[in-house]
């Protein structure tokens, strides 16, 4: 009598120990199903970021060979101004010859007048049209400090979103793997439980299976064992 009330204190101890362990597991496979919405959502902001970034860099690019066209319209033009400005100074010199050479050549330096007027105006153009091109690519610059500005930013984010997700699937692999060390536990728990004949043994039937454990699966009853 008295080893069987001993036996079923015994078995009463290891229920409570199995229970406490399936408790146990069902709070890690929560943190686990947790982490894994978490993980979840972070890939799906890090996979934002990435097309944001990817985005950003090709704006970029395009702004950059913007960038090069309008040097290369600017370059042009700054050699045609300084042709003209050449022209011009040729113009005026042939222009500002002595009086004596001036009387002879009143129709020439009548001809040289209107040609340097007419060089004037298309310096004036020109020159405007340089500076607009001037103004143009500064904004351009200032575009392409702005964006890549922009893009280090993006890329500091990116590489705290992966450091974080790298960071979410370490805790996951933990807990897997308590997980995994608690449902061997149970495992061992559950064939240490299944040996005699005891009154309080959860099995439905002489060599039937046991009835479910706390955690949804059946403690199976071996042929042949003892505690």
């Amino acid at each position: 009598m008295a080893f069987e009330k001993l036996e079923n204190m015994k078995l009463e101890k290891k229920k409570e120990k199995m229970e406490s362990l399936t408790n146990e597991k069902d709070k890690l496979e929560a943190m686990l199903s947790h982490a894994n919405d978490q993980r979840d959502s972070l890939q799906d902001q890090n996979s934002k970021l990435t097309d944001k970034v990817n985005t950003f860099e090709s704006e970029n690019l395009e702004l950059k060979n913007q960038l090069l066209k309008l040097q290369a319209e600017a370059e042009r033009l700054r050699g045609q101004n300084a042709e003209l400005e050449r022209s011009l100074g040729e113009a005026r010199d042939r222009a500002e010859g002595d009086e004596e050479k001036l009387q002879k050549l009143q129709g020439a330096a009548a001809a040289l007048g209107a040609e340097a007027e007419e060089r004037a105006q298309e310096l004036e153009v020109m020159t405007e049209e340089r500076d607009n091109a001037r103004a143009a690519e500064e904004e351009l610059f200032q575009a392409l400090q702005e964006r890549s500005e922009d893009l280090e930013q993006l890329q500091a984010s990116y590489v705290y979103m992966t450091d974080r997700c790298n960071n979410y699937q370490d805790q996951i692999s933990d807990l897997e793997e308590k997980l995994e060390g608690y449902q061997n536990l149970l495992s061992s728990g559950a064939l240490l439980n299944g040996g005699g004949s005891h009154p309080s043994t959860p099995y439905s039937g002489a060599d039937g299976p046991a009835a479910p454990a706390a955690g949804g699966k059946a403690l199976e009853r071996p042929s042949d064992g003892s505690e």
